[in-house]
């Protein structure tokens, strides 16, 4: 057999160590050929895989790149990603939680997607008048007849006895009242039929004046008189 009549099959067989015989001029020509060739592959294959030196190397210039472009991403992309943060941080928060959950509600609700719920309200009280502050007085008495002198034209004017040492004077009822001790008590109040002017004298108080007018205390019982009519 020449070397024309030997294919590339031939020569890769021959390669392989498969036993030919001698080849003639022109087959060791075309087999020397086809041994460049298979060198030459292989290098190029090997250059086509790197080592690891040059794969972290790569790994390295290519990092700076990729966090570059995350940093520039677009305006809008930050402000979402900033939105979820806070949402997700806001959630970890009971009161905000339950705000949250709330007007979730409400828009589901709005939409139609959830029924509404009437809350029964309690109906505020209505604010009631303001009580007039009472003004209460302590004073020494030492006379078995006390004067009292009474200008306010109308109100209820109550006095009565009891074991304490002092004397009081209590006013309800009357804004702007007051008292004053001298040698007896003078009232001064408004002329309001809802004034209540309370006196309290000692045990050893027998009898008071009253524009002139004397009134026996009982030893229990308490005196009751109209101002208006006095």
């Amino acid at each position: 057999m020449d070397g024309t009549e030997m294919t590339d099959a031939d020569l890769i067989r021959y390669l392989d160590g498969e036993p030919h015989g001698d080849l003639p001029a022109e087959a060791n020509a075309r087999l020397d050929l086809l041994r460049r060739r298979t060198e030459r592959l292989s290098s190029l294959l090997a250059e086509l895989g790197p080592s690891d030196a040059q794969t972290r190397a790569s790994a390295a210039a290519i990092r700076p790149f990729t966090m570059r472009r995350v940093r520039q991403a677009p305006g809008l992309l930050k402000i979402a990603a900033a939105i979820v943060l806070l949402l997700g941080l806001a959630w970890m928060v009971p009161p905000a939680r339950a705000w949250m959950r709330e007007r979730g509600r409400s828009v589901a609700e709005a939409l139609g997607f959830v029924a509404s719920v009437s809350v029964p309200t309690t109906p505020t009280p209505a604010a009631s008048a303001p009580e007039t502050a009472a003004v209460r007085i302590s004073f020494p008495v030492s006379a078995d007849t006390f004067d009292i002198t009474a200008t306010p034209a109308a109100g209820q004017l109550i006095v009565s006895r009891s074991s304490e040492t002092l004397g009081t004077a209590e006013a309800v009822g009357a804004p702007g009242s007051s008292f004053t001790v001298l040698r007896g008590l003078r009232i001064e109040g408004p002329a309001s039929a809802a004034a209540t002017y309370t006196i309290t004298l000692p045990a050893h108080v027998i009898a008071m004046r009253v524009r002139g007018q004397v009134y026996p205390l009982a030893q229990a019982a308490a005196l009751h008189l109209d101002l208006a009519r006095l």
